[in-house]
């Protein structure tokens, strides 16, 4: 009756029920047991909004079951107030099998922003008695019968799980559609597992809904909720019995307390228990045979396919570019097809083709659409066929290999832009001396080999030692005539030293005046020119200039008395002329014939005293030019030796060349790998040997030098043009990150020339920047010192921007960390483990980053378009 008054009570006053207990973590165990006696050790919260504990370590104890949950709720009454309180219990079953004392640390867990504890736990194991060992049997069986109770083997009835595959008898790279599927008649809230590393095996996920919804299916007899619960297509890699193995399932069973009162159950609750069980599925065997003998213009399809073609234009001018699309439609391993090889003119210049993919992943393999656009550039004037290009698959269904033809075009080439030199007719000309139509021909010829296997001038001191010499010629020059520097920086002398130039122009002035009789102005003139040249010549500021200390200047520099009073009269003859009587026209020209006089004489003595001062003091007027004339000798000496002199010698290897002609490619491999390895490294021994292993059809290796090709001589075209070509026969076609266009920019300034030339560039320009400083300290023309400077700061950036750029070409060559692949197929693992998961397969020829080599056995490494993985390090060969 009470329990009835409490439900109406709990509906009619809700807000009466409280909840004032504050979370805890509670530990319970018997504090002595015997050895070999089970016992329980539980942990109680008083909430079940928390997550799961962080469990201790139990050390000393085995750990026969656990954790079993069981949850709790309850509603009291005490003086005329209602409350509720719920709790969750987590039980462990405890054995130990040697005396002693043992502590078990406490439990913790995380809860509303703060850690719940429990207490630590003592307990005391004694010695066993006949009595405790009979009481141990008793519970032994009761704790089997327990665990029994909450436990079922994987194989039971009640919930097991099937494994199917679509085909268990297969060729290599045939899809194959792996199911696996729940039957249950319990009630399961979640189910772990993952599929395990398939050896032999691409593997690709089918995406599945996350919402599981069940059906009801018959199962020998017995009707059971179902869901297909993962699938998987898988491509086989090799041939034999491959197996896919067994995939452990972990499953969270609820059970529910059927035996509670209604009331019990309407106040606290339904006590359910979680109970982990292992799902284990069947393995599989799936039988894979070889692919039959493969035709030569096979490119890897297994499955279903139809092919088409088009062309962007049949009528184009020379040296414009038209694109053939050869479409692929249909389903199976459309991502490891690669591009079919049509056999353009071999006037056309072809580029890489473009790939582009439209397909899902349906349970026959990958389905839809595969483009490969061919852009094609025909360099000269007239008809030309394009044939058809077969494309040979293995038909999954007949299980035979089909050939599907594309269309033939036929390309109508008319002549191009005036006067370009490709616009001629093809048709007059003779065959070029070029044997392979699709890679360009080798590079015949001598060769610089680098006896110091790739290293650059800028690791020499010899070098670095070139701008140590320029420095000190410049510094023993600018010592020789420091006298010519320092009155070049002394403003007052550079004064004196025109003042016969600025007084020259200022009487030619005056002569004009003369000419038109304009008195006033012409005597201002005259003035001006006599009382500047003297300021200038005997450096006296103008504003106290006098005759007293013209005199007494000119006297101070040796000249004669009569000169001086010659000059001392053209003053004053100038200052009275304009008021004296006669004819003013004698006068003037009397005044300037006597300042012209005066002048010129005044310069003549003042410059014969200073060169009989400086012949008397041991020096040379003119030894600055003579320095300077030493300057551009040794310096321009030096840059043209630079540039005439080569840090390589020649090597010869027109015997490898021949046998590349007779088409022993073998042989001239060998012959130029031993080149390389005895005399040097050379851009274009890589690039020969690159031809040779693409004729032997080794694409890896082909790939591998011209790689190294191209690091060494980045600007090449041919290196260029055969790398990107062979690229496009590789499995994979990889879309590298696009970059910055300013990154894309600096990389293309910095590839136009090789690290030497741009050392070579930088020395030269330094040596220019010192004979411009020196010209600008020499010299004492304006116009030549300011080109002088100018110059001197242009050859500074210049030299500036040559180093970055040889520093940066150099960092790229040395710090490089990539490497090719040379396994026909290669999976990529999670972690440097043969036991890891599988994360995508990669196949020859594919360029990777390595990100980490201090593993032993292991690479990390990382494609262009960004993915990353472990490799094993006999799989690949570093560039």
């Amino acid at each position: 009756m009470l329990r009835y008054l409490l439900l109406v009570i709990s509906f009619c006053f809700p807000a009466f029920i409280t909840t004032t207990q504050a979370q805890t973590l509670r530990a319970s165990a018997p504090s002595v047991v015997e050895v070999g006696e089970r016992f329980h050790v539980q942990y109680t919260i008083n909430s079940q909004d928390v997550p799961e504990p962080e469990w201790p370590s139990f050390s000393g104890f085995e750990v026969l079951y656990g954790p079993s949950i069981s949850r709790q709720s309850s509603v009291q009454i005490i003086d005329g107030n209602m409350s509720s309180s719920s709790a969750i219990t987590y039980s462990f079953i405890l054995v130990c099998n040697k005396a002693g004392v043992y502590n078990i640390n406490p439990a913790s867990v995380a809860f509303n922003g703060k850690t719940l504890s429990s207490q630590a736990l003592k307990i005391r194991v004694v010695g066993s008695s006949a009595a405790a060992q009979q009481r141990q049997q008793q519970a032994s069986q009761y704790d089997d019968r327990q665990v029994a109770a909450n436990t079922r083997a994987s194989n039971g009835r009640d919930l097991f799980m099937t494994a199917n595959a679509s085909k268990v008898n297969v060729f290599e790279q045939e899809a194959i559609l792996i199911t696996y599927k729940v039957y249950t008649l319990v009630n399961i809230n979640r189910l772990e597992g993952k599929l395990p590393t398939l050896d032999g095996f691409q593997i690709q996920e089918i995406p599945l809904s996350r919402e599981k919804s069940f059906e009801i299916e018959a199962y020998k007899g017995q009707r059971y909720n179902t869901v297909v619960w993962a699938q998987y297509i898988v491509y086989p890699q090799k041939a034999g019995d491959l197996t896919i193995p067994a995939i452990t399932y972990e499953a969270t069973e609820v059970r529910a307390n059927q035996a509670i009162d209604p009331i019990d159950a309407f106040f606290n609750g339904v006590s359910t228990t979680e109970v982990k069980r292992k799902i284990v599925t069947p393995k599989l065997t799936i039988h894979v045979s070889p692919l039959p003998s493969k035709p030569e213009n096979f490119c890897g399809a297994v499955g279903h396919f139809d092919v088409s073609s088009s062309i962007s234009t049949e009528s184009v001018k020379a040296n414009d570019a038209l694109t053939v699309r050869v479409r692929l439609r249909g389903t199976g391993n459309m991502k490891l097809i690669s591009a079919p090889e049509i056999n353009f003119p071999k006037d056309f210049e072809t580029y890489e083709p473009k790939v582009n993919d439209n397909f899902s992943l349906t349970k026959e393999g990958l389905s839809g659409v595969k483009e490969f656009e061919y852009l094609v550039v025909p360099r000269h004037k007239g008809k030309f066929t394009i044939p058809a290009c077969d494309f040979t698959y293995f038909d999954s269904q007949s299980h035979t290999y089909k050939t599907l033809s594309t269309q033939t075009f036929t390309v109508n080439v008319e002549k191009g832009v005036a006067g370009s030199a490709s616009s001629v007719d093809f048709a007059n000309q003779q065959s070029v001396d070029q044997i392979a139509t699709d890679i360009r021909y080798i590079k015949t010829g001598d060769v610089h080999l680098r006896q110091d296997g790739g290293d650059s001038m800028l690791g020499s001191a010899t070098y670095w030692l070139l701008y140590l010499l320029a420095l000190v010629v410049a510094s023993v020059i600018a010592i020789v005539g420091r006298k010519r520097i320092i009155d070049n920086g002394n403003i007052a002398k550079m004064r004196g030293r025109k003042a016969n130039k600025v007084a020259i122009r200022r009487l030619k002035n005056a002569a004009k005046l003369l000419a038109n009789h304009d008195a006033e102005n012409f005597y201002d003139e005259v003035m001006r020119a006599l009382l500047g040249y003297t300021a200038d010549k005997l450096t006296i500021p103008l504003a106290v200039l006098n005759k007293d200390n013209i005199q007494s200047e000119l006297q101070g520099k040796n000249v004669d008395q009569d000169l001086i009073d010659l000059f001392i009269k053209c003053l004053n003859d100038c200052e009275f002329a304009r008021y004296a009587p006669g004819n003013p026209d004698e006068t003037m020209e009397n005044v300037y014939e006597g300042a012209v006089n005066a002048i010129t004489d005044m310069e003549s003595k003042i410059n014969n005293t200073i060169k009989h001062r400086c012949k008397v003091e041991g020096r040379i007027h003119n030894s600055n030019d003579s320095g300077m004339a030493l300057l551009l000798t040794l310096l321009l000496t030096l840059t043209l030796s630079l540039f005439g002199s080569s840090l390589l010698h020649a090597q010869t290897k027109a015997e490898a060349d021949t046998l590349y002609v007779n088409e022993e490619y073998s042989k001239a491999a060998a012959m130029y790998e031993k080149i390389l390895a005895e005399q040097g490294k050379s851009a274009d021994i890589y690039y020969n040997l690159g031809n040779c292993y693409y004729k032997k059809d080794n694409i890896s290796r082909a790939i591998l030098n011209y790689e190294r090709a191209h690091i060494l001589d980045p600007g090449d075209d041919d290196i260029i043009a055969n790398l990107a070509f062979v690229r496009g026969k590789t499995a994979d076609k990889v879309t590298p990150p696009s970059e910055l266009f300013f990154v894309t920019w600096w990389h293309d300034i910095v590839n136009t020339m090789f690290i030497d030339t741009w050392l070579i560039l930088a020395l030269s320009a330094f040596i220019l920047m010192l004979v411009g400083i020196l010209v600008y300290a020499f010299m004492g023309s304006e116009l030549i010192r300011r080109i002088g400077i100018n110059g001197a700061f242009v050859a500074l950036v210049v030299c500036v921007v040559a180093l970055c750029c040889a520093v940066s070409q150099y960092n790229q060559i040395r710090n490089h960390r990539f490497a090719i692949i040379t396994v026909p197929a290669l999976t990529v693992k999670s972690t440097p483990s043969d036991g890891s998961t599988d994360l995508f397969v990669i196949h020859d020829g594919s360029k990777v980053e390595i990100l980490d080599n201090s593993m032993t056995d292991w690479y990390e490494v990382k494609l262009e378009e960004g993915k990353q993985g472990w490799v094993d390090k006999s799989s690949l060969e570093v560039i």
